[in-house]
């Protein structure tokens, strides 16, 4: 049983939400920082998105991270226009820089949002899947699936 995890808890709050938004963020260019600057450099790449996101968080929304540079903020929004509104505000930091022992590393978030349904919440396989699949492709923008 070594290295397990028991994500029941997790994977029950998601199916929960079925019906509201999940917006999947992803830091871009995280390897290439990690690559050029080190890992101390890409972890505090990976503290400020997770910061940026967690201000965006509302009382009755809840987030994660799915990967090294991947996060979901699940919300309490069924409308589009009110999730597109925390994924843009959150990107509303794009290209701001975090500092890393004097160097100043600009930090840019892509997203996407998914709406829960019950076909999505079937198995937690297939909801990951589509959450590591939502962000857009290109850096800065958001995409409504």
């Amino acid at each position: 049983m070594k290295n397990r995890f028991d994500i029941t808890e997790l994977y029950d709050r998601i199916r929960s939400k079925e019906g509201k938004y999940v917006l999947c963020f992803d830091t871009c260019c995280l390897d290439q920082i990690n690559k050029t600057y080190g890992r101390k450099a890409g972890d505090a790449a990976i503290r400020e998105s997770l910061s940026r996101i967690e201000q965006a968080c509302g009382d009755d929304m809840f987030m994660f991270r799915i990967g090294g540079d991947e996060y979901v903020l699940v919300t309490d929004c069924s409308e589009q226009e009110a999730v597109k509104s925390i994924a843009l505000s959150v990107m509303s930091h794009n290209g701001e820089t975090v500092n890393c022992d004097g160097i100043e590393l600009p930090i840019s978030l892509r997203a996407g949002a998914i709406k829960l349904t019950h076909d999505s919440c079937t198995k937690y396989s297939i909801l990951f899947n589509e959450l590591v699949d939502t962000p857009a492709n290109d850096p800065g923008t958001f995409e409504m699936n």
